[in-house]
């Protein structure tokens, strides 16, 4: 499985910019085929130097629930097939 490596680095100024406005950075991944639809795939808070790293190895979760302060995810199905 390849492996991957992503270095984001934000100068003071523009740093300073994000952080005050409350903002994150979000990676998009893009999906194969007709539709392409992008999804929000990582979501941090910067700093000066950030480093992602990644296999294509992924998972997906979806509910109808709300989302509330500890809360716990039962896993329902299971599917490892690389991406």
């Amino acid at each position: 499985m390849q492996k991957y490596r992503l270095n984001v680095k934000f100068n003071d100024h523009d740093l300073k910019v994000v952080n005050h406005a409350h903002q994150k950075v979000v990676l998009v991944k893009h999906t194969e085929g007709d539709t392409d639809t992008p999804a929000a795939w990582v979501c941090f808070k910067p700093w000066e130097k950030n480093t992602i790293d990644w296999e294509n190895q992924f998972a997906s979760y979806a509910s109808s629930s709300e989302v509330m302060n500890g809360a716990t995810a039962s896993k329902l199905a299971d599917n490892n097939a690389p991406v």
